[in-house]
């Protein structure tokens, strides 16, 4: 089972496959600034909870979520920090397998 995970983060984490996702994605919730702001980033989470079947995060969670990843603690995630959200979240799935 080990090796069946590890092939799937090895193709889901691959350049090719991942640098388009977070392109598409991060492009449809940026704002005109270029950055996912916090406004911005609860219904993403929200919805990627759901699509997930989990509950729905708590406030407490995504506010802690938000936090880590907006390294330069300006209030806004550039597509870095963003790209580091779908490679977690990705990871996250696979564990769950």
């Amino acid at each position: 089972m080990y090796d069946v995970k590890k092939r799937m983060k090895d193709k889901l984490l691959d350049r090719n496959i991942l640098e388009p996702l977070v392109d598409k994605t991060f492009d449809e919730f940026k704002n005109k600034n270029g950055f996912i702001e916090k406004e911005n980033f609860i219904p993403i989470i929200n919805d990627i909870y759901r699509t997930l079947r989990l509950p729905p995060p708590s406030n407490l969670t995504i506010d802690m979520e938000f936090k880590r990843l907006n390294k330069r603690k300006d209030g806004k995630l550039n597509k870095d920090n963003y790209r580091e959200l779908i490679k977690d979240l990705i990871q996250v799935v696979i564990n769950c397998l």
